[in-house]
């Protein structure tokens, strides 16, 4: 058997890079660095699938880069250990890397405790679970101004029998997902991909989350003491009792631009779950299609804290709304005097600034205020509507109904009625609708139309422009039109009409016939024949019959053939 060719030569390694093809090789990699108190980067064979005994461990102040090819290598857990953990201040990269199988109690792909940064990017992390906490990532105790950064990243599978099923921080610092995907990951308690405590900010970016759940709460997200902020992101099917995507304990969480849809909580709060803290959703982001048992908030439950919406909504919904300000005492100062102008002339800036230049005079701030801006001083100016303490049912914002015109614009996103009826000769047919469509052929669209009218029978269209029923064809006569026609039909043979706009045609009456299509009149039956209604060609009468007369209409009206005689079918008389 000829031999294998020859594998090609491995790329020349950058300074500082080293290789490895087996696990002793990255073991020895990171012990040499560790022992040296040098950082080291460790580029993996492209394509291949390293099986890990047990953890590779960091307990230095280094930075340690492990990373492929395009190809992408494999780590392995084997369902038996976890990949690695980190303490000391050891900051890890992993980079186009297959991450799979990882086991540990915490973290089943890093356990970082008093580490420095986590990064994980352009990998895949599928199939790993935490006993405790953390399916993929395990952070506490994090040293300063560390992070955990997910980025181009797939996460599929991953599991923690308790909190976090992807992510789990606790006095932790930032966790950053960025233009990622998690599918299927579930926490048995809290947090079905990300559970945040006392920890830095949990930001989302450009990632959806899809089919997450949570035993307990936030079947996507729980924080508590963390903050939030979901960019351009999206939560769906996810499943909780309490919060079906997103849970806030305490702390300040805003959604921009964000989704949330067709999640489900047990008990209450379908979307999103409020304790405490702020929450501000904004620039269009939307809930919808979320359920949760009556009563309970199919998009939102409040059960403390402040929630409140930053216009614009998104497309073809609306808030009841008012402009987020400072309320101030009148000006009161002498009249006539140069504070007292400068009071009156800076009302408005004074009402739109929580820190006013000293030169504008502007009075204290009042005891009750439209909005909380001392706590967000960037919702001042904005379009606002603050929710009361009370589950939300519908979506949310709401929908412009069917047949109202919305708008992406926020001047008209102030009611129910939108930006108007839907204009004539076009049709807004579902909720939520901001893009018209043409009316139907065959229909008329008044002004509010989302189910098109038909044109009345006796009349027609084929245009998909019109907005009255008298903008309608009528048929003309030896034509009929149905309720609702595209086009005019000519009366069948064996019928007429001599007048427009109908409905139907009539049958010719018995005697008559009509042997043509799109006629105004029958013609008198032909001696020799009968005719009976609706006839289409005159019948002759039956061998041993005759007639002359040009009315019939049965066979009957034919005479019978005298003794002596006889008459050939469809004679006029007897020979």
């Amino acid at each position: 058997m000829p031999r294998p060719p020859p594998l090609p030569p491995r790329p020349p390694l950058l300074p500082g890079t080293v290789f490895a093809a087996a696990e002793a090789e990255l073991r020895n990699h990171i012990d040499e660095a560790i022992a040296e108190k040098r950082s080291v980067s460790v580029l993996l064979e492209p394509g291949a699938h390293i099986k890990l005994s047990r953890l590779l461990e960091c307990d230095s102040n280094i930075k340690v880069i492990i990373f492929s090819s395009d190809e992408r290598a494999t780590l392995d857990g084997q369902g038996k250990s976890g990949l690695f953990r980190l303490r000391g201040g050891c900051s890890l990269t992993l980079r186009r890397l297959a991450l799979v199988n990882g086991r540990a109690y915490n973290g089943g792909v890093v356990w970082a405790e008093g580490a420095g940064d986590v990064e994980i990017v352009d990998s895949t992390i599928t199939d790993c679970e935490a006993t405790q906490f953390g399916g993929g990532v395990y952070v506490a105790s994090a040293e300063v101004n560390s992070a955990v950064s997910i980025v181009d990243t797939t996460i599929t599978g991953v599991y923690a029998r308790v909190d976090g099923g992807v992510v789990f921080a606790n006095f932790g610092r930032d966790i950053f997902m960025t233009r990622s995907t998690v599918l299927s990951c579930s926490a048995g308690g809290i947090g079905g991909v990300v559970a945040a405590y006392n920890s830095g900010a949990v930001s989302l970016t450009r990632s959806n989350v899809t089919d997450c759940s949570a035993g307990w709460r936030g079947g996507a997200i729980f924080t508590k003491g963390s903050d939030l902020l979901a960019t351009d992101s999206s939560f769906s099917g996810c499943r909780a009792d309490l919060g079906g995507a997103v849970y806030v304990q305490s702390g300040t969480a805003r959604l921009a631009r964000s989704n949330i849809f067709n999640c489900i909580a047990n008990v209450s709060g379908g979307g999103l779950f409020s304790e405490d803290g702020q929450t501000i959703l904004s620039d269009g982001t939307l809930i919808s299609g979320c359920t949760a048992p009556d009563g309970e908030g199919r998009s939102l439950f409040l059960l403390a804290g402040e929630v409140a919406y930053a216009l614009p909504a998104s497309p073809g919904r609306w808030l009841p709304n008012a402009r987020c300000e400072v309320y101030r005492g009148a000006c009161a100062h002498p009249p006539g005097s140069p504070q007292q102008a400068a009071c009156l002339k800076h009302r408005d800036d004074c009402a739109t600034s929580h820190e006013p230049p000293y030169e504008w005079y502007c009075q204290n701030a009042t005891f009750v205020q439209p909005c909380n801006w001392k706590s967000d001083p960037h919702l001042l100016g904005q379009s606002l509507y603050q929710l009361p303490l009370l589950p939300v049912e519908q979506d949310f914002p709401f929908a412009c109904s069917a047949g109202i015109l919305g708008s992406a614009d926020p001047e008209y996103q102030s009611s129910s009625t939108c930006a108007g009826p839907c204009p004539p000769r076009r049709r807004c047919p579902t909720e939520a609708t901001s893009q018209t469509l043409p009316c139907t052929a065959g229909h008329y669209c008044p002004a509010g139309t989302s189910v098109p009218l038909p044109c009345p029978a006796g009349s027609y269209s084929n245009r998909i422009d019109l907005a009255a029923a008298s903008e309608c064809t009528d048929a003309t006569p030896g034509h009929f039109a149905n309720t609702g026609s595209t086009q005019q039909t000519p009366c069948a043979k064996g019928s007429y009409t001599n007048a427009p706009k109908q409905g139907e045609c009539t049958l010719c009456a018995g005697g008559t016939y009509q042997d043509e299509s799109g006629e105004t009149a029958c013609k008198p039956c032909e001696a020799g024949s009968y005719c009976a209604v609706g006839a289409a060609a005159p019948l002759p009468c039956e061998a041993g019959s005759y007639s002359s007369a040009t009315n019939n209409d049965e066979p009957s009206d034919c005479t019978d053939a005298s003794p002596g005689h006889f008459a050939t079918t469809g004679s006029t008389q007897q020979t």
